[in-house]
């Protein structure tokens, strides 16, 4: 998956840059077509080195890591509507070339302003998803608050943090399921540290799994053990009883490494509740229900097309080869939008009867 996505991004860039030549060579002058290419090209180049390098995420100033990730997004849409539309004319408009180009430009522009504003605004707005699960084995009802792909930092800020306990406790749930990535390569230690103070001063048990993005930060170690004494129940391929009638397991990534189920799932009469990161089914069907995240619902539309490919399960309520609920994610990765997804937390509601 990782040399696919890396083969995905060089192509991107070599497209971006042909639409770039086109664009300069038909648009302007001789004398000044190829230096305005190169400037433009080289500003493009280092914006995404910058985003996807490892000494970005060691910005700490909140207002330039934001600006650069806002600053990326519109460059990468106002590229796509500038292709979209020099193609569209290219094909339909007859008038003299050198306007229609700088036609492209000004729609371009102005659909990359509207898209990414609606694509962030999206992407900031929550919505709460709520399902309602049968299990007959439940001596009583059970609701929880379930959350995946939180990118603290990268996406999700302490303002986010509040407002997701805040729903946890109007909706006066039991316990809060956290299905990984809640943090990755660019969280920083103070948006952790205000996440333990919420943990301490909420007290509702919450749950959590590993998901890929952790794996990449240098700080999982020490942010694992900070959570662990804020009073977070970390389940790596481990099981535990919770109120005495529901098995909650959850299991590690699968990109670490990683139990068969059967050892990690004890032999008991309880229903069991699957925690895995990837929406991957269960073989051996050993669970009542799983809770998973990681697809982003494909986060900007078409990618959801791409990603159904690789994960069949790629958003909401599934009911083969046993139910499944999967996420789309509380917060965003790559740029900070979302065009046909859109951020959420889930309320599952157990119920022993209808």
């Amino acid at each position: 998956m990782m040399v696919l996505f890396l083969i995905m991004c060089l192509c991107l860039m070599m497209l971006i840059f042909y639409i770039l030549y086109t664009f300069c060579m038909r648009c302007f002058s001789h004398a000044h077509k190829k230096a305005i290419f190169l400037i433009c090209a080289t500003i493009i180049s280092l914006l995404m080195i910058l985003r996807f390098s490892f000494h970005f995420y060691q910005i700490t100033n909140t207002f330039l890591f934001d600006g650069i990730l806002y600053l990326c997004t519109y460059f990468f849409l106002g590229v796509i509507f500038l292709f979209i539309t020099s193609l569209i004319e290219r094909l339909y408009i007859h008038f003299h070339k050198r306007f229609a180009y700088k036609t492209s430009f000004i729609i371009a522009l102005i659909l990359a302003i509207i898209t990414g504003s609606y694509g962030i605004y999206q992407g900031k707005t929550i919505s709460i998803k709520e399902y309602i699960q049968m299990i007959p084995a439940l001596q009583k009802d059970v609701d929880f608050l379930a959350v995946s792909d939180l990118h603290i930092s990268t996406s999700v800020k302490q303002p986010e943090l509040k407002a997701l306990f805040d729903i946890a406790k109007e909706k006066h749930v039991d316990a809060i399921l956290i299905g990984g990535d809640l943090f990755d390569e660019s969280t920083r230690v103070q948006d952790m540290e205000a996440l333990y103070q919420l943990v301490k001063t909420y007290q509702i048990p919450i749950y959590y799994i590993e998901g890929n993005h952790e794996q990449l930060s240098s700080k999982k170690a020490f942010f694992l053990n900070q959570m662990k004494e804020s009073g977070v129940i970390l389940l790596q391929d481990l099981s535990v009883v919770f109120d005495q009638q529901l098995i909650i397991t959850g299991r590690n990534d699968k990109k670490v490494g990683r139990k068969p189920l059967s050892q990690i799932i004890p032999q008991t009469t309880l229903p069991v509740l699957l925690m895995d990161h990837r929406p991957l089914t269960d073989e051996e069907h050993l669970v009542d229900i799983q809770f998973s995240g990681h697809t982003h619902n494909g986060q900007i539309f078409p990618n959801n097309l791409f990603t159904s490919i690789a994960f069949p399960h790629i958003y909401g309520r599934y009911s083969s080869p046993y139910p499944m609920i999967v996420s789309s994610g509380y917060g965003t990765w790559g740029f900070p939008m979302r065009i046909g997804s859109q951020s959420e937390v889930v309320l599952l509601h157990l119920k022993t009867q209808k």
